[in-house]
C-alpha cells in the first residue's frame, strides 16, 4: 500500500514537469509487480532527468543579458547579476521525490530484514529438531539392562514408558574421575508444550532425588511413544500390563525390538522417529 501511494505521487509529480505518462506507467507497471528493484532504477532515472532539466535551465539562464534597470535593482540588493538558484518549487519537488526515494528503500530494507528474522527463527526450530533426534538415538543406542529402584523404593524395569519415557543408558562420560557410576537414567517428558530431558545423577533414588531438566525442543503439542515388543506387536506402554501381572525377572525381561515416537510439532505437524534397540 505504501509503494502504490508513492508511485501514484511520483507520478502525478514527475507529469507536472513533462515526463507524461510513460515513466510513470513503468512505475505503476513494476509497483504491481512488486518490483522494487526496476521501480528505484525508473524512478533515479526520472530524478536525474529532472536535475537536468533543472541545471541547462539555469544555465540558460545565466547566459542571458538582464536589462539596465534590473541590473541597477540586483546591485542595489547586493546580489550578483550571474546567481541563479533553485525556485522554491524546484526545491520541494527534489525534496518530495527523495522523500519517496527514501520511502521505497525503507519498505524494501524492512521487507529483507523481516524475511532475515524469519528465516533464523525457521533455522533455529529446524536445528533444535535435529539436535533432539540425536540425543535420543545416542540414549536409545547405549540402554543397559540395568534395573534401578524409584523414589518409592519399587523396582523398576531397564526400559519403562508409560507417562514418562524412561530407560538405563551407559557411556556417562566421568573425565575427573568422580566415584561415580557410568550408568545414568534418562527420562523424556512433554511440560509446557516443551519436551523436557529429565536425567538423574543416581541409579537408586531416595524421596529427595530431583532430576536434572534439559529443554530439548518446544512447541511441542503431543507426543507418543510406542513399543515393538519380540512378537512384532505395537504396544503403548513397557512392560505390558501381561509382564507386570506375572511373576517376572525384570532384570532378564528382555527389551523392546525398537522405539517409535510421534512427535506432533506446532509448525512441521506431526513427526514420526522410529529408534532400534541394540540386541
Amino acid at each position: 500500500m505504501k509503494q502504490r501511494m508513492a508511485t501514484s505521487l511520483t507520478r502525478n509529480i514527475l507529469c507536472l514537469f513533462g515526463f507524461r505518462h510513460r515513466r510513470a506507467a513503468q512505475l505503476v507497471k513494476f509497483s504491481e509487480k512488486k518490483s522494487c528493484g526496476h521501480a528505484m532504477r525508473t524512478l533515479a532515472q526520472c530524478v536525474f532527468v529532472l536535475l537536468s532539466r533543472i541545471a541547462r535551465r539555469g544555465m540558460q539562464h545565466r547566459g542571458k543579458a538582464l536589462p539596465r534597470q534590473q541590473l541597477n535593482r540586483h546591485k542595489r540588493a547586493g546580489c550578483l547579476p550571474n546567481s541563479a538558484g533553485f525556485t522554491l518549487l524546484e526545491l520541494l519537488v527534489a525534496l518530495s521525490i527523495f522523500s519517496i526515494v527514501a520511502v521505497l528503500a525503507y519498505g524494501g530494507l524492512d521487507n529483507v530484514l523481516e524475511q532475515r528474522v524469519r528465516t533464523e527463527e525457521s533455522a533455529e526450530r529446524l536445528a533444535a529438531m535435529q539436535r533432539t533426534y540425536l540425543i535420543i538415538q545416542r540414549d536409545i543406542e547405549q540402554l543397559v539392562p540395568r534395573t534401578i529402584r524409584d523414589e518409592f523404593g519399587d523396582n523398576s524395569a531397564a526400559l519403562t514408558g508409560s507417562s514418562e519415557f524412561q530407560l538405563t543408558r551407559g557411556g556417562w562420560q566421568n573425565p575427573l574421575q568422580n566415584p561415580r557410576s557410568t550408568l545414568q537414567r534418562v527420562g523424556y517428558v512433554l511440560e509446557d508444550r516443551k519436551l523436557v530431558r529429565h536425567s538423574w545423577l543416581v541409579l537408586d533414588r531416595a524421596q529427595d532425588s530431583e532430576p536434572r531438566q534439559q529443554v530439548l525442543v518446544q512447541d511441542i503439542v503431543n507426543v507418543r511413544v510406542r513399543y515393538l515388543d519380540p512378537e512384532n506387536n505395537w504396544q503403548e506402554q513397557w512392560p505390558t500390563s501381561e509382564q507386570l501381572s506375572g511373576d517376572i525377572d525384570l532384570q532378564a525381561m528382555d527389551p523392546p525390538r525398537a522405539v517409535e515416537m510421534l512427535i506432533e510439532h506446532e509448525h512441521y505437524g506431526e513427526i514420526r522417529w522410529l529408534f532400534q534397540l541394540p540386541a
